[in-house]
């Protein structure tokens, strides 16, 4: 796949464009790349995803802070994954903002990415106040010369999926209906870093990982997971949250690995979270928390099966 992080630098050509935030790239998002990937097979065009960097809401609502689901890397691997030949990264800032929805259907969508097909679904805003949809996409067809094919809203357990409806099931701890919506495990991904040593005393080796600024945190508590280390998936109980038992700290995600198979000079991590076993709380004791962990590890085993 090709990534063009500039409009400018691509070469208008015969495509099958979608576009949109895809935050997640959740199964609603999935939905429409694959159609994309679909039709531009079929009428040999080429597969075209745009998206948007920053996220829209961060530019025009700076005062309210929207966690984000996939980093532009993440977002990258998984656009990738399913067939796409072409991701384009838009810079989003004011002046793209109020680019009415009729010039950029005509300057980006058309002239710019060549789209003869577009892909869009009953959600799609676009343009100045967000005053463009679907019906103005297939208003805009006939006179500019492209056909838009409509993706039906994806729903699971009768909940329409959406990047902000992850948000919260992931702040109330709902990590099965989050991954439900995504299609995967929710992951947390980046360095490995030092901490402050506290498990390895209690007797429960951590790795601490630390995530790129920003990335949307499930609710504070201790979570049954899998850590993908070096090509290997390794069970683990993880904790996200402030440590409240010892010195209130900055948030900490510490993975205690389950099986014995813990590689050496582990430098970057992807934790797949899979249950929230129960929030945070602090202990009166340290022995009272060691006494916990041990009743954490053992039910996070049950739940991994591991």
């Amino acid at each position: 796949m090709r990534v063009a992080r500039d409009l400018s630098a691509v070469t208008p050509q015969p495509s099958c464009v979608t576009f949109g935030v895809f935050d997640g790239v959740h199964l609603g998002h999935q939905a429409l790349l694959e159609r994309t990937v679909e039709t531009a097979r079929r009428e040999r065009l080429r597969a075209v995803a745009l998206t948007f960097e920053p996220i829209p809401e961060v530019v025009l609502h700076p005062e309210v802070k929207v966690p984000i689901l996939t980093t532009v890397s993440e977002k990258r691997a998984l656009v990738e994954s399913l067939g796409i030949q072409l991701l384009v990264i838009a810079r989003f800032d004011l002046e793209f903002s109020r680019v009415p929805a009729e010039v950029f259907v005509r300057d980006v969508l058309v002239s710019r990415l060549g789209a003869h097909v577009v892909v869009a679904g009953p959600r799609t805003r676009f343009g100045r106040r967000a005053r463009g949809n679907l019906a103005l996409l297939e208003s805009q067809a006939p006179r500019l010369g492209f056909r838009v094919e409509a993706v039906p809203e994806v729903r699971v357990r009768g909940l329409a999926v959406s990047s902000s409806a992850v948000r919260q099931s992931l702040a109330q701890g709902r990590i099965p209906a989050a991954n439900r919506m995504l299609g995967r495990p929710y992951s947390l991904a980046g360095r490995v870093v030092r901490g402050a040593g506290i498990g390895r005393r209690l007797g429960f080796p951590t790795l601490n990982l630390s995530v790129p600024p920003g990335k949307a945190l499930p609710a504070y508590g201790v979570y049954a997971g899998f850590a993908a280390i070096g090509g290997e998936r390794l069970p683990a109980a993880i904790n996200i949250g402030e440590r409240p038992t010892f010195e209130p700290s900055a948030v900490a995600i510490e993975a205690h690995i389950l099986s014995s198979r813990v590689p050496p000079r582990v430098r970057t991590m992807n934790l797949g979270l899979v249950r929230r076993l129960r929030a945070e709380k602090a202990f009166k004791s340290p022995a009272l928390l060691v006494r916990q962990m041990r009743l954490d590890c053992e039910r996070a085993r049950r739940v991994l099966k591991a």
